[in-house]
């Protein structure tokens, strides 16, 4: 029996507008549905459980974009990470070849989203709802795009038509590259508007808008066997990592507000937060045979490289232009001696 085919629960219209406890009760008998399919491998018990998970999913929009009463942590957890824990289980009992499993994958991922985003919002005060600020909303806008775009690439072995499922992709692919242009440059951009990231140091806003994106292209880039979408994917994503450590590190010196111009000790912490990124990423290399972190730590010295010569030297001057001139010729020539050893 397939799981599309039983029916959504007759408490649906009762659960949308239910409290969060009687969520807490909601999952607690879904969970108990899930550890018996899980015992007797029965596939009515699978299907009934991601019938139930149908309306505790829904609760991902409407404590997310809805108006109303302010969000509390109280209401995170049954509204978030249960539906994402249920659609997890879901995804582990239906079959592997299953295009459903990647369906229930990517809903799960976009609740753990929703969850991190407004976790952020209510440790840092920043306001009711996601909906109201900017750069949270282009954040869920960018990562919903971003999971759909994995989908659609996923789907790609069951559809015929693989070149549609492929145009199909246009549409999430541009609709999230309108929200890291908001993110970068827009009326989401933390240093082009004076935009309250949050008081904590990286458990803030800058979390879900530039590091969560950076892990899912990450995983995007996986998806392509090679050639220009591939590395566009993993370069988007070392764009949205590297973004991360420099705005991470100018909120660590001015707070929540960070859109006045960054002083040379920020210009040289953020540099050096890079540098330690690339050496990351060679000793991940160094100790997995995974070539993508090669890559990365190349990749990051280069950038660090080019920031220096065509920005930094005109901000830079004195012992912090010389500290950062060295920083990077030294980090630079310690990996081509890692490379050249490993190579010998």
């Amino acid at each position: 029996m397939s799981p599309l085919a039983v029916p959504e629960p007759l408490l649906l219209p009762v659960l949308v507008l239910a409290p969060p406890w009687l969520h807490a009760a909601w999952a607690a008998i879904c969970a108990a549905v899930a550890l018996l399919a899980d015992r007797t491998a029965m596939p009515v018990a699978s299907g009934v459980l991601v019938a139930l998970s149908g309306p505790l999913a829904l609760q991902l929009v409407r404590y997310a974009l809805a108006e109303g009463e302010p969000i509390t942590l109280a209401a995170i957890l049954p509204a978030y990470l249960f539906p994402a824990l249920l659609l997890d289980m879901g995804q582990r009992l239906v079959d592997e070849a299953s295009a459903l499993r990647l369906l229930l994958a990517r809903a799960r991922d976009l609740a753990l989203v929703l969850a991190t985003a407004c976790a952020v919002l209510v440790v840092n005060g920043l306001g009711p709802r996601p909906s109201t600020h900017p750069m949270l909303e282009a954040a869920i806008a960018l990562s919903a795009g971003l999971l759909s775009l994995e989908l659609l690439c996923g789907l790609r072995r069951w559809l015929p038509a693989a070149r549609l499922v492929y145009g199909a992709t246009l549409v999430p692919a541009f609709f999230a590259a309108r929200q890291a242009w908001r993110l970068f440059c827009g009326d989401a951009a933390p240093t082009e508007t004076a935009i309250d990231v949050g008081i904590l140091p990286l458990v803030n806003a800058l979390l879900p808008a530039f590091l969560v994106p950076a892990l899912l292209l990450f995983r995007l880039a996986r998806q392509f066997p090679g050639g220009w979408a591939r590395t566009a994917a993993g370069g988007s994503a070392l764009l949205f990592a590297l973004a991360f450590l420099d705005l991470a590190i100018r909120q660590l010196f001015r707070g929540a507000v960070i859109v006045a111009p960054a002083s040379m000790a920020e210009r040289f912490a953020a540099l050096a937060a890079w540098l330690l990124f690339a050496l990351a990423c060679q000793g991940l290399a160094m100790r997995r045979p995974w070539p993508a972190a090669r890559w990365l730590a190349a990749a990051t010295v280069s950038a660090a490289a080019a920031r220096l010569l065509l920005f930094e030297t005109a901000v830079l001057s004195g012992g912090w232009l010389a500290a950062s001139c060295a920083l990077v010729a030294g980090v630079a020539l310690a990996l081509v001696a890692v490379r050249s050893r490993a190579r010998a």
